[in-house]
């Protein structure tokens, strides 16, 4: 079961159209547009061209400040376009250097191929390099016709848009419109993204994932934490797979109603604060022979704790459940531990990246008190 990572304060489902940047924690500035000075921060991967960045949203865009932002609902013809994404791709022959008897020339490499695209110079630029029968997918063949097409069944709407490395790589992200809801509050989205390469690093892939996709590092995270995937060999044929994909991706509704249940289930069991309190201290207690400075790291921790499980406005839909326990320990591990200043912008940045790359200091605790909450609601 993938894990929700908390925003500061509440954020539920809600329809497309009301939909705001604070709902979601991948659009605030976490980084900060000075993304160069972060060398060891947040590198985004997005293609930097003289028009702009290539990247394009809907409603809200990425941490990085960067490419062109819709008020309003877009096809994905629309943020393809924007993005600097519809461009061409094809082949041309690969050539070598040699020297013989002192001459220097060039030579064509047998059986291979340069994969390439226009460049902004007019000229040629090469992507990467593959075999002459390599049949190469334009951003459009991957994320128009067929990414859009496979999820056009369920209403989907399109979110993100971007190219990555010069070119070589492209990604597509959609919010599919049924956001799972746990007892009418505390939603969990899922998306759809569809990402390739045209220097063969990457496969053709697409992919249910619970983080809305905005850089190669989002899109890092949700391909590690995929709800369901289906990767594409490179053919011409992208629209003849649409119901093998349509059948791949049908796993990720029986996941939604599988999280539903258990989710709804946590939701519907009382839980007091003693009882909260007892499994606090057997997950995260300093044992009995814990030194004064253990214990009193021990006593801050528990208090915050208490007091997000209590008290905290966070937790006013869902205060004195199992789920709700659950929830105030990952907001305690995503927003209230101890943060790094150096090399970001601000403490809580460095807290997000953290909690989204997956970092175990962060992620143990809250799958620990995930089972904990489970075994007593016997889910």
């Amino acid at each position: 079961m993938t894990d929700n990572i908390t925003a500061p304060g509440n954020f539920a489902g809600t329809a497309w159209a009301d939909y705001q940047p604070t709902q979601d924690p991948t659009v605030a500035n976490w980084g900060g547009s000075d993304y160069d000075r972060i060398e060891k921060g947040i590198t985004d991967g997005l293609e930097k061209t003289a028009q702009g960045a290539s990247f394009a949203a809907v409603r809200a865009g990425g941490w990085h400040q960067l490419g062109t932002v819709f008020d309003r609902p877009a096809t994905a013809e629309e943020l393809l376009v924007t993005a600097n994404a519809d461009y061409p791709v094809f082949l041309r022959p690969l050539y070598a250097g040699i020297e013989e008897d002192s001459q220097v020339g060039t030579a064509t490499v047998p059986n291979m191929a340069s994969i390439c695209r226009p460049a902004a110079d007019g000229g040629v630029q090469v992507l990467g390099v593959g075999s002459k029968n390599y049949q190469p997918i334009s951003n459009r063949e991957a994320f128009v016709q067929l990414g859009d097409a496979v999820v056009d069944v369920a209403e989907p709407t399109a979110a993100t848009c971007g190219v990555l490395y010069g070119g070589k790589r492209a990604f597509m992200c959609w919010r599919l419109p049924q956001g799972l809801m746990v007892g009418g509050v505390d939603a969990h989205e899922l998306w759809l993204l569809v990402c390739h390469s045209h220097d063969l690093s990457q496969p053709l892939i697409a992919a249910i994932t619970p983080l809305r996709t905005v850089c190669q590092n989002t899109e890092r995270y949700n391909l590690r934490n995929v709800v369901s995937r289906w990767t594409m060999k490179k053919t011409r044929n992208a629209k003849v797979q649409l119901q093998q994909v349509r059948d791949a991706l049908k796993l990720s509704w029986e996941y939604t109603n599988e999280l539903d249940k258990i989710a709804t289930e946590l939701l519907n069991t009382p839980m007091t604060n003693a009882r909260f309190e007892a499994i606090i201290t057997q997950e995260f207690g300093p044992g009995e022979d814990a030194g004064k400075r253990a214990e009193n790291a021990w006593d801050e921790k528990h208090t915050k704790l208490m007091e997000l499980f209590a008290v905290a406005d966070t937790q006013a839909n869902i205060r004195g459940t199992a789920w709700g326990a659950a929830q105030a320990v990952g907001e305690y591990q995503d927003w209230m531990t101890k943060a790094i200043q150096k090399g970001w912008d601000s403490p809580d940045a460095y807290r997000f990246w953290r909690s989204v790359s997956g970092e175990k200091s962060t992620q143990q605790p809250k799958d620990a008190m995930l089972r904990a909450v489970r075994e007593y609601a016997g889910v």
